[in-house]
């Protein structure tokens, strides 16, 4: 009796441990993958951009006080059209025309 009490424990914590190392296996992956996809450079559209900053030298002045050429910064602003609501399109083109981004068609 004493015996195949020992023999169904050591079966039961044989089971036990063939689960748990699975489980530390599948886990251990499950964080291998997540830190992949955390540090990898994912390439989706971004809603920040960087900017560029060219220098700015100034003006060319000559001789007799012309400026012959001059430096002027510029700014340039993108806009990603698939995250604009269709219904609010028209809103939309209205305010770039109230900031006179290009003039209103109608």
């Amino acid at each position: 009796m004493e015996e195949e009490y020992n023999q169904i424990i050591r079966y039961r914590s044989s089971i036990l441990l063939g689960m748990f190392i699975i489980l530390s296996i599948l886990l251990f992956t499950f964080l291998i993958t997540v830190m992949l996809i955390i540090n990898s450079d994912r390439q989706t559209t971004r809603k920040i951009t960087t900017i560029k900053n060219r220098a700015i030298r100034g003006s060319i002045i000559s001789y007799d006080n012309y400026s012959i050429a001059y430096s002027q910064k510029t700014y340039r602003a993108e806009i990603d059209t698939r995250s604009i609501d269709p219904k609010k399109k028209d809103l939309f083109i209205t305010y770039l025309a109230y900031i006179r981004v290009f003039p209103r068609v109608r």
